[in-house]
């Protein structure tokens, strides 16, 4: 009979596996791609969730939910610390957890809201499936940033 900590185990084996398959892809592709792939992959996922009925089954959706959830935040992760080379880091960083935390907060508040009118726990899921689907449309480069043109400074020899 196969444990639960074994189960655990392999889990958390093929979430680092993937995290780093996901960084070979992101040199490979692009952050932009792989996210592309990975946020309908983790809408599905969280639906998925809503089909749950063995203990086993919370073990096979949590690894999915790791892959899913690998891909889109090393490859957010990678745009942004990207960015933070050529501009100011402190900004980026503080940009990222902004962007990490507001989200979880305002799930949070949408959560209670979905609780409050008593609305069945599948919404929860359903909306988090909605809510992912969204970094898709993750804008990786605004209107300001295409107008920025690096020129290098001329090589002059004399």
């Amino acid at each position: 009979i196969i444990g639960v900590g074994f189960i655990g185990s392999l889990v958390a084996f093929f979430a680092m596996a993937v995290t780093f398959l996901i960084g070979m892809a992101i040199d490979k592709f692009g952050p932009k791609r792989v996210t592309r792939i990975f946020a309908p992959l983790d809408a599905i996922a969280w639906v998925l969730t809503t089909l749950i009925y063995a203990p086993v089954h919370v073990y096979i959706m949590s690894a999915i939910y790791a892959i899913t959830r690998s891909g889109i935040v090393v490859s957010l992760d990678a745009t942004i610390y990207g960015r933070a080379r050529h501009e100011d880091l402190v900004a980026y960083i503080f940009q990222r957890e902004i962007g990490m935390s507001a989200p979880r907060a305002a799930f949070l508040f949408i959560l209670g809201i979905l609780f409050w009118f008593k609305l069945p726990l599948i919404m929860v899921f359903i909306f988090a499936a909605l809510i992912t689907l969204l970094t898709t449309i993750y804008p990786y480069q605004t209107a300001a940033d295409k107008q920025k043109i690096i020129i290098p400074d001329k090589i002059t020899s004399d």
